[in-house]
Formats: structure tokens, sequence, C-alpha cells
């Protein structure tokens, strides 16, 4: 663990937000069942699972004389494949202007991310947990298999048809502990209903997946799923989380002391 973001005032946050979304769907390359084609100026990356945020564009670094071609060889190569897919930019992509271009070759911005961040030394909430409520990480077929029914019942990326391959996915990845990205599970009255995921790296710890379903929420249990992985890299010496926040659930994540320092901007084909 070297070259680590000390504080909020540092100046590569928004670099470390950039690359920290880039650096979760990598993960995946280890397991076998995603594929990253690095072409000149930018990482094609494309999943099983049949959704635009699982397959797209990520890290950009264009000329600008050389946008237009890079955009043509995105939109056919996708689609080949028959598939949905994303261009996302951000502080790393260059050239800075790249919206334009991608919206007058045919694509249409879908949304931003509220690119956030947060001293770990300054976290607010009390950490204390609803009754009958446990968190347990995801380290086990079992507790996957649990993971993969709160995340399809949370977010539109996994759906019915798409939870086998997104739990093939997550499992070739692995459970070690050692790995940079682990997943955690909230039980109530012993049934899962909650899901957070740990990334490492970059500099800082990103914290994706947070998610409570319907039923149980408005109970605090997500501002807890938020706090929990940032307390465990807080205790591995880690000193700034981030997380790229949809702009509905910014007043959550301010309550837990994230402020926005950046956007994350998805392209897709119109």
């Amino acid at each position: 663990m070297t070259d680590l973001i000390t504080s909020c005032s540092d100046p590569r946050i928004p670099v470390a937000i950039d690359a920290q979304w880039a650096n979760y769907t990598r993960n995946w390359e280890r397991t076998g069942h995603a594929i990253f084609l690095q072409v000149p100026g930018m990482t094609l990356f494309t999943t099983p699972i049949n959704h635009p945020q699982t397959n797209g564009v990520i890290t950009a670094n264009l000329e600008k004389e050389k946008v237009v071609d890079a955009i043509s060889k995105a939109k056919d190569y996708f689609s080949s494949l028959e598939k949905p897919w994303t261009w996302y930019t951000g502080p790393i992509t260059r050239p800075v202007n790249i919206g334009e271009y991608l919206v007058k070759e045919g694509l249409k911005k879908s949304h931003d991310m509220l690119g956030m961040a947060v001293g770990l030394d300054t976290l607010n909430g009390s950490g204390r947990y609803p009754m009958k409520f446990a968190v347990k990480k995801v380290d086990s077929p079992e507790t996957l298999k649990d993971f993969v029914y709160v995340m399809s019942l949370c977010f539109d990326t996994i759906k019915k048809d798409s939870r086998n391959d997104y739990y093939a996915i997550e499992e070739a990845y692995g459970f070690s502990d050692r790995l940079p990205k682990q997943s955690f599970l909230g039980y109530l009255n012993g049934k899962p209903v909650a899901s957070s995921t740990m990334v490492l790296g970059n500099g800082v710890v990103g914290v994706f997946n947070i998610g409570t379903i319907p039923k149980a929420r408005k109970k605090g249990i997500g501002t807890l799923m938020t706090l929990i992985p940032l307390q465990e890299a807080r205790a591995m010496g880690y000193k700034v989380g981030i997380l790229h926040s949809p702009a509905k659930r910014s007043s959550m994540v301010q309550r837990v002391g994230f402020q926005e320092y950046c956007k994350i901007s998805a392209y897709r084909p119109a």
C-alpha cells in the first residue's frame, strides 16, 4: 500500500475518483468472464451482462483529430457484438470536451454521477445497527448468492435474466480477503436486505453497490452500509474514501461527510 492520498485537499482527488470508477470494472479482468480491449487512446470492455453499464469505453485519452475515428470504432465494435454500451467521461478523459463529439456522432448523455470524497477521520454517523441487523462479508458461495439477490432488487443492472452471469463473474473473482475488492451484506431479521462493495486502489478506498431493498429502507441501513467499508479501510490505513453518487442520493452521502469534487458522465447510443 503506497502513495496514499492523505487529505481531501489533495489535487489528485478528482483523478482518483475517475480512475477508481474504471478500477471497479477492471477487477473483473482476472475472472475470465470480462474482456478488456486496449486500443490506441481508450479501453473497451465487455461482460456477459447485457446492460449498458457493464459494457463500454473507459479511460479515453485521445488527440482531437482522432476522436471521431475512435467513436466510430467503438460504435462498430459494440454493434458487432450486439451489446448495449456506455462511453464514460471524467476528469482524466481527453479531450475535455469529448462529450460534444459524442453527441455529434449520435450518442446522448444518459446521466451524470457526482464524484465525491470524504476524509476517513471525519466520518459522520454513529454506525449503530437497527435491532436484529447484522453485517457479513461476502466470503462464500452462499453469501454471494444472497448478495446477487439483493443487487437484483436494488439495481437495474442485475435482473433475473442476468443473475447467473453476475454470480459467475463474482464467484470467479474469488473470496480472498487479500483481494482489492470486497463486498458486504446486511441482514435484517436473518434476511438479506442491503449491500455495499469496497474497492482499494489509486490511493483511496472506493465504495460501490450501496443498496437497500425497498421494504427495508428508511431505517438508516444505507448509511451503515456506506460507513462499514470506509471504517474497514480506515483500519487498514487509508485516509480518503470516494464514491460516485447519483444526485438523488447525494443527501444521504453528504450526511456521512462526502463532498462533491467532480462529475462522471455517461453517454449511450441514442
